[in-house]
This record gives C-alpha cells, structure tokens and sequence, in this order.
C-alpha cells in the first residue's frame, strides 16, 4: 500500500460493509463518487465529512455539510473521537473503534478498484483508474496522463486524499 495510505491504530464500521482503517492521509465521506468512502444517503452531502488522524488519535471535521454531523447525538463542527464514538453523517451511523487485525485497510470498494479484482475477476488498467477516481469516463494511454470525466463538474483537486495516492499508484 502506498505511505501516504498507511492505516491507522483506528477503524470505522459502516452499515452494509466490512470494518476498514482510517488512512493516515485521511478518508472523504459523502454522495461524490469522488469520496474515499460514498454514501447512498440523500441526507448525506456531496462532500460530508473528512475524518483525520492527528497525533494519533482520530478526528472528524464537518465540511460545510447542508445537514452536519453528529457525535454521541451532539452537533459538531470538528472533533476528537473516542473508542466506540457514534458519528451521524446524514442518516448513516459509523462507529469508531479501535482496530483489529481482521479490519480491512481499505474501504473495500477502493482496494477491489486499487488491485484489479472484484469477485476473482481482472479489470483493465483505465478500468481501474475509472474506478479509483470514481469517474464516469476515463481515457487512458500508456506513457501519458489519464483524463477523467467526473459528474457534476468534478476536478482531480475534489478527490478524496485516500484516492489519489491510490490512483498515482496505478498510472505509475
């Protein structure tokens, strides 16, 4: 896994997925198809929420979400999160916990994209480049830069920061 990915001492339990490692660089929650972690919640924003790992203890800061967030059932803007802390992004409910060593250390739909295989079966190269920059295009020849067509206008600069050492660790 790149160095800037490496997962944390932390992990959150999302409904409906495998437990995963906060990244040390970070994970974008929301709607975007370019967040590390995408929720199917309509109560949840594009770009939610961005949990951090500072001095080694886990933090979650509110991005100017419509519906923010919540922690132990109190509205925050940004805070430092505890073993068994309950945050609400929109209607999804994730617990943080301490990890353990059966947690992946990727959400899962990222470490399918990053290695190829989705249920034992090998994606092309731009196919994964699509999947990592959840893009709904994406033009690819070797020996140049992919180019990506994301929906609702989106740019490189709005993709999760788990992603793009991902997708920087594809294209080579």
């Amino acid at each position: 896994m790149p160095h800037a990915c490496a997962p944390s001492a932390w992990s959150l339990e999302f409904p409906n997925t495998p437990a995963f490692r906060i990244p040390l660089c970070g994970l974008l929650v929301g709607r975007s198809t370019q967040c590390d972690m995408v929720l199917e919640d309509p109560e949840a924003s594009r770009r939610h929420a961005q949990f951090l790992i500072l001095d080694s203890k886990p933090w979650v800061v509110d991005l100017a979400s419509t519906n923010g967030i919540l922690v132990n059932s109190h509205i925050v803007r940004r805070e430092r999160l505890s073993e068994g802390a309950i945050v609400l992004v929109g209607e999804t409910r994730i617990l943080v916990r301490l990890a353990h060593k059966e947690d992946l250390f990727l959400p899962a739909p990222l470490f399918e994209a990053w290695h190829g295989s989705e249920s034992g079966s090998a994606h092309t190269k731009t196919e994964r480049l699509r999947r990592l920059a959840g893009a709904e295009t994406c033009a690819w020849v070797e020996g140049s830069h992919p180019v990506f067509h994301w929906p609702e206008n989106g740019c490189w600069e709005d993709l999760g920061p788990t992603r793009k050492p991902l997708l920087q660790d594809v294209i080579g």
